[in-house]
């Protein structure tokens, strides 16, 4: 008996001294592998490199993913299959590199199963940090982009993963998804799978209108193209424009950003015939958008959506404020950042830019000696405001013009009533405007960059949040016609945002134009990086 024990005893001593060994062997083997990695063939940065060896240095090379007698432990199984699911996240499986890995596990040598170890722990670093922040820094893809989450770092993400067993609870911690991102996954699925299918149907541009009552050849094609999106129609062979037909083209133009009146032109046919992939690529960049952003907004805030040209105000997740806005042209595009709204300005003075003043105002002054008399200008010296007919003009150009020009308060000036300032970089402010009749147009980007408010008096009652702040009290306030400066109890943030892809609050999904051209942008910035994150030919 005493003797089987021992044999049992030399059994177990002698599988523990081999396992032992093994792992040692596999430890020297992945330091010896990290040390010949370089940016080149992990597409790493520098940084991230060197931050990847120090985590396994700091863990005596000991393996995250491989296991000997099983090749890959259950967590390497999972993360594989969160990388294989990526595109349901709207991101890009071969980032990840999960064919060359599980090649590498198939094959269990040695020095595959040191690579798909170092590979697994390099695709879980960009998975979740894609996750959590996107695959684009959104400060090379816009100069002026101030809405900034810090990217993670990798041995944050690697130690997470080592200390906890179930890579989903790592994933949930950074990936606080909101309703809105949900939503765009699953119009994602939606519009890949009519992709699947292959193209909708294209549509003959008509420049003559068509009209409810109407018959007409392409209305047929129309029909066609509506059920394809999935818009309930009874008859798609009809060539008649019926009352059915014109709910769902208003339904159509309302969701794109045309003005719904019902009438099929040349620009509800040009939307039609947008490619399937477009829609999709719009719904991708605005997922990645929406990574950019905090995950809690805030209790209270200001969402202001460029594309759009809207205004929104959010009490406690409900909408409590809904405005038009006028954004900037897009030679003075309105950047994209957030900042706290600290006061506001009721009968606010303008001071005018110095690009506007040299322009604009000196050329009109120049042309006509009464243009700032008319028009409620006065031209400033520090406190000091100077007339204009007290001035020698002989040696003065427009280049070199030494003073500023403001515009008083009142009814004409730019400004409107009030202005809403949140102090930032780029000068940007939301304020009212005298031109209330551009608001009725459908695109709206007619500013020098900042933002004019339709409902300027709404907003301000929204912002104060007190009810000694009445729209009456306010407009008290404006009869005196002198400026005043009102402090915010709590500062207020503000986020302008450029969304052309988004779910609203009937879960309808809506596009908008690319004023800006910012969606091409990033989608060229997309591809790069799919290139840059490429496996090398020599590890694949």
């Amino acid at each position: 008996m005493k003797k089987i024990f021992l044999l049992i005893f030399i059994c177990m001593f002698l599988f523990i001294v081999s396992a032992s060994a093994e792992e040692q062997d596999f430890s020297f083997l992945l330091e010896t592998k990290l040390s010949t990695l370089t940016p080149g063939n992990t597409k790493l940065s520098e940084q991230n490199l060197d931050r990847l060896k120090q985590f396994y240095r700091s863990r005596n090379y000991q393996p995250v993913w491989i296991k000997n007698e099983e090749k890959i432990n259950s967590k390497a199984k999972e993360m594989l299959n969160f990388f294989e699911q990526a595109s349901n996240e709207g991101l890009v499986p071969e980032d990840y590199w999960i064919q060359s890995i599980k090649e590498k596990i198939d094959n269990d040598t040695p020095d595959d199963l040191v690579n798909a170890e170092w590979m697994l722990s390099r695709g879980s670093y960009y998975y979740i940090n894609d996750l959590y922040a996107g695959r684009i820094d959104p400060i090379h893809a816009h100069k002026q982009y101030l809405l900034i989450k810090e990217s993670l770092s990798l041995e944050e993400i690697l130690n997470n993963l080592a200390d906890d067993s179930d890579p989903e609870d790592v994933i949930e911690k950074y990936h606080n998804a909101n309703s809105n991102y949900e939503q765009l996954k699953k119009f994602l699925s939606f519009y890949r799978d009519i992709k699947q299918k292959g193209e909708w149907i294209s549509i003959p541009i008509e420049n003559k209108k068509i009209n409810v009552g109407d018959h007409h050849p392409i209305l047929p094609l129309i029909r066609q193209r509506l059920t394809q999106e999935q818009f309930p129609i009874s008859d798609i062979d009809s060539d008649l424009y019926d009352s059915e037909l014109e709910s769902i083209v208003k339904s159509f133009q309302k969701n794109h950003g045309l003005t719904d009146d019902g009438v099929i032109g040349k620009n509800t046919i040009l939307e039609m015939n947008i490619p399937v992939q477009q829609k999709i690529q719009q719904i991708l960049i605005s997922i990645e958008r929406e990574r950019w952003l905090p995950s809690n907004l805030g209790v209270r805030y200001i969402a202001v959506n460029i594309a759009d040209y809207t205004l929104k105000f959010i009490d406690n997740d409900q909408v409590i404020l809904n405005s038009k806005v006028i954004v900037g042209t897009n030679y003075n595009r309105t950047p994209t950042f957030s900042k706290n709204m600290k006061y506001l300005v009721v009968n606010p003075y303008w001071d005018v830019p110095r690009s506007i003043l040299v322009k604009e105002i000196l050329p009109q002054f120049s042309n006509n000696p009464d243009y700032l008399s008319e028009n409620n200008f006065e031209i400033v010296d520090g406190a000091e405001t100077i007339e204009p007919y007290d001035m020698d003009w002989s040696n003065i150009t427009e280049e070199d013009f030494p003073y500023n020009i403001r515009q008083r308060p009142g009814q004409s000036n730019a400004l409107g009533q009030i202005k809403f300032i949140f102090p930032n970089e780029f000068n940007i402010y939301l304020h009212d405007t005298p031109a209330k009749q551009l608001f009725q147009k459908t695109v709206r980007n007619f500013s020098h960059g900042c933002i004019r408010v339709e409902k300027p008096l709404e907003l301000a009652e929204a912002v104060l949040n007190d009810p000694d702040w009445s729209q009456e009290k306010i407009n008290q306030i404006i009869a005196t016609g002198k400026e005043t400066l009102i402090n915010l109890k709590e500062e207020l943030p503000v986020y302008i945002m450029y969304i052309t892809a988004w779910v609203d609050n009937t879960k309808i999904m809506q596009f908008r134009p690319d004023i800006y051209n910012r969606d091409t942008e990033l989608n060229q910035i997309w591809e790069q990086i799919t290139q840059e994150r490429a496996i090398p030919k020599n590890l694949s």
